[in-house]
Protein backbone atom coordinates (compact mmCIF):
# COMPACT_ATOMS: atom_id res chain seq x y z
CA UNK A 1 0.00 0.00 0.00
CA UNK A 2 2.86 2.48 0.51
CA UNK A 3 4.58 1.96 -2.49
CA UNK A 4 1.47 2.19 -4.81
CA UNK A 5 0.91 5.63 -2.65
CA UNK A 6 4.08 6.85 -3.28
CA UNK A 7 4.20 6.17 -7.14
CA UNK A 8 0.87 8.14 -7.23
CA UNK A 9 1.94 10.94 -5.40
CA UNK A 10 5.60 10.85 -7.47
CA UNK A 11 3.20 10.58 -10.61
CA UNK A 12 0.79 13.39 -10.01
CA UNK A 13 4.02 15.85 -9.00
CA UNK A 14 5.22 14.84 -12.35
CA UNK A 15 1.93 15.46 -14.49
CA UNK A 16 1.25 19.00 -12.37
CA UNK A 17 5.16 20.25 -12.97
CA UNK A 18 4.35 18.96 -16.77
CA UNK A 19 1.12 20.60 -17.44
CA UNK A 20 2.88 23.83 -15.50
CA UNK A 21 5.27 23.92 -17.88
CA UNK A 22 3.10 23.26 -21.34
CA UNK A 23 2.29 25.58 -23.72
CA UNK A 24 -0.56 25.81 -26.51
CA UNK A 25 0.14 23.40 -29.42
CA UNK A 26 1.75 24.18 -32.25
CA UNK A 27 2.85 27.41 -30.79
CA UNK A 28 6.28 29.82 -31.79
CA UNK A 29 8.45 31.82 -29.18
CA UNK A 30 9.29 35.42 -30.41
CA UNK A 31 10.85 37.72 -27.96
CA UNK A 32 9.97 41.51 -28.30
CA UNK A 33 10.28 44.44 -25.50
CA UNK A 34 12.13 41.61 -23.37
CA UNK A 35 8.78 39.67 -23.16
CA UNK A 36 7.97 35.97 -24.56
CA UNK A 37 5.27 35.60 -26.28
CA UNK A 38 3.41 32.16 -27.50
CA UNK A 39 2.58 33.36 -31.42
CA UNK A 40 -0.56 31.10 -33.42
CA UNK A 41 -1.78 31.68 -36.35
CA UNK A 42 -5.53 31.10 -37.50
CA UNK A 43 -7.10 30.58 -40.68
CA UNK A 44 -10.41 31.68 -42.12
CA UNK A 45 -13.09 34.21 -43.13
CA UNK A 46 -13.37 36.67 -40.40
CA UNK A 47 -16.98 34.87 -39.23
CA UNK A 48 -15.12 31.44 -38.44
CA UNK A 49 -12.01 33.29 -36.83
CA UNK A 50 -13.28 36.45 -34.92
CA UNK A 51 -14.08 34.88 -31.47
CA UNK A 52 -10.60 33.56 -31.57
CA UNK A 53 -8.84 36.87 -32.66
CA UNK A 54 -10.74 38.60 -30.54
CA UNK A 55 -10.38 36.53 -27.04
CA UNK A 56 -9.22 39.08 -24.28
CA UNK A 57 -6.08 36.71 -24.03
CA UNK A 58 -4.79 37.65 -27.21
CA UNK A 59 -2.15 40.01 -26.04
CA UNK A 60 -2.48 42.33 -29.55
CA UNK A 61 -5.76 43.29 -28.95
CA UNK A 62 -6.09 47.08 -28.11
CA UNK A 63 -1.89 47.18 -28.68
CA UNK A 64 -0.83 49.22 -31.42
CA UNK A 65 2.81 49.12 -30.70
CA UNK A 66 2.53 45.14 -29.51
CA UNK A 67 0.94 44.36 -32.63
CA UNK A 68 3.89 46.39 -34.69
CA UNK A 69 6.58 45.04 -32.67
CA UNK A 70 5.55 41.49 -33.16
CA UNK A 71 5.11 41.55 -36.67
CA UNK A 72 8.39 43.15 -37.26
CA UNK A 73 9.95 40.54 -35.03
CA UNK A 74 8.27 37.35 -36.60
CA UNK A 75 8.89 38.76 -40.31
CA UNK A 76 8.15 35.87 -42.69
CA UNK A 77 9.12 33.14 -40.16
CA UNK A 78 5.67 31.78 -39.74
CA UNK A 79 5.23 31.70 -44.03
CA UNK A 80 3.72 34.53 -46.58
CA UNK A 81 0.26 32.58 -45.81
CA UNK A 82 -1.63 35.97 -47.22
CA UNK A 83 0.10 36.08 -50.77
CA UNK A 84 3.21 38.19 -50.43
CA UNK A 85 2.56 38.98 -47.04
CA UNK A 86 2.64 37.21 -43.21
CA UNK A 87 -0.06 36.70 -40.96
CA UNK A 88 -2.15 39.40 -39.94
CA UNK A 89 -1.26 41.13 -36.37
CA UNK A 90 -5.15 43.10 -35.48
CA UNK A 91 -4.88 45.00 -32.74
CA UNK A 92 -8.43 46.94 -33.07
CA UNK A 93 -11.58 47.12 -35.43
CA UNK A 94 -13.38 50.04 -36.12
CA UNK A 95 -16.62 50.94 -38.29
CA UNK A 96 -17.08 52.17 -41.47
CA UNK A 97 -18.52 55.98 -40.92
CA UNK A 98 -21.49 55.85 -43.59
CA UNK A 99 -22.58 52.24 -42.73
CA UNK A 100 -22.03 51.03 -38.78
CA UNK A 101 -22.37 47.63 -40.29
CA UNK A 102 -19.09 47.68 -41.81
CA UNK A 103 -16.50 46.59 -39.84
CA UNK A 104 -12.59 46.91 -40.64
CA UNK A 105 -9.92 45.24 -38.87
CA UNK A 106 -6.78 47.41 -37.96
CA UNK A 107 -3.49 45.11 -38.21
CA UNK A 108 0.07 45.61 -39.29
CA UNK A 109 1.25 42.74 -41.54
CA UNK A 110 5.49 42.04 -42.75
CA UNK A 111 5.06 42.43 -46.34
CA UNK A 112 7.90 40.95 -48.35
CA UNK A 113 9.09 41.81 -51.59
CA UNK A 114 11.92 40.64 -54.33
CA UNK A 115 13.95 43.25 -52.72
CA UNK A 116 15.25 42.63 -49.00
CA UNK A 117 15.72 46.28 -48.54
CA UNK A 118 11.84 46.77 -49.14
CA UNK A 119 10.40 44.36 -46.61
CA UNK A 120 8.54 46.24 -44.03
CA UNK A 121 5.72 46.34 -41.76
CA UNK A 122 2.52 48.01 -42.90
CA UNK A 123 -0.53 48.88 -41.32
CA UNK A 124 -3.90 48.11 -42.86
CA UNK A 125 -7.34 48.47 -42.76
CA UNK A 126 -8.82 45.29 -43.81
CA UNK A 127 -12.58 44.99 -45.00
CA UNK A 128 -13.93 41.92 -42.75
CA UNK A 129 -16.04 40.44 -45.43
CA UNK A 130 -13.50 40.03 -48.22
CA UNK A 131 -12.39 36.57 -48.23
CA UNK A 132 -10.04 34.16 -46.00
CA UNK A 133 -6.97 35.46 -44.29
CA UNK A 134 -4.56 34.14 -41.78
CA UNK A 135 -4.40 35.88 -38.42
CA UNK A 136 -1.84 36.01 -35.58
CA UNK A 137 -3.12 35.31 -31.71
CA UNK A 138 -0.03 36.31 -29.12
CA UNK A 139 0.07 34.97 -25.18
CA UNK A 140 2.35 36.53 -23.02
CA UNK A 141 4.45 33.57 -21.90
CA UNK A 142 4.53 33.59 -17.66
CA UNK A 143 7.72 34.16 -16.49
CA UNK A 144 9.77 30.99 -15.19
CA UNK A 145 9.35 32.01 -11.02
CA UNK A 146 5.63 31.85 -11.90
CA UNK A 147 5.70 28.26 -13.71
CA UNK A 148 8.08 27.24 -11.26
CA UNK A 149 5.65 28.29 -8.30
CA UNK A 150 2.93 26.64 -9.71
CA UNK A 151 4.45 23.26 -9.68
CA UNK A 152 5.83 22.96 -6.67
CA UNK A 153 2.72 23.86 -5.50
CA UNK A 154 1.08 21.00 -7.34
CA UNK A 155 3.37 19.01 -5.99
CA UNK A 156 3.51 20.42 -2.31
CA UNK A 157 -0.28 19.63 -2.21
CA UNK A 158 -0.07 16.41 -4.02
CA UNK A 159 2.40 15.34 -1.49
CA UNK A 160 0.52 16.42 0.99
CA UNK A 161 -2.63 14.50 0.16
CA UNK A 162 -0.81 11.28 -0.23
CA UNK A 163 0.72 11.59 3.25
CA UNK A 164 -2.67 12.21 4.43
CA UNK A 165 -4.35 9.42 2.55
CA UNK A 166 -1.36 7.24 3.92
CA UNK A 167 -2.43 8.44 7.48
CA UNK A 168 -6.17 7.53 6.99
CA UNK A 169 -5.85 4.62 5.59
CA UNK A 170 -2.58 2.59 6.75
CA UNK A 171 -3.26 -0.21 8.53
CA UNK A 172 -2.76 -0.34 12.53
CA UNK A 173 0.51 -2.08 13.35
CA UNK A 174 -0.76 -5.51 14.75
CA UNK A 175 1.34 -7.17 17.50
Amino acid sequence: MRKSLFGLVVAGATLAGAIGSAGPAGAVNYVYDNVTYHVTTISGTWDSVERQVTLESNALLYNDSLASGLANVVGDSLGLPNGISGPLFAYGLVTAAPDPALYFLMSYQWTSDPNPSVNRVDNLFLNLNEGSNTYATATAVPVPWETDALSVIGSTILFAGGLWARNKFAKPLQK
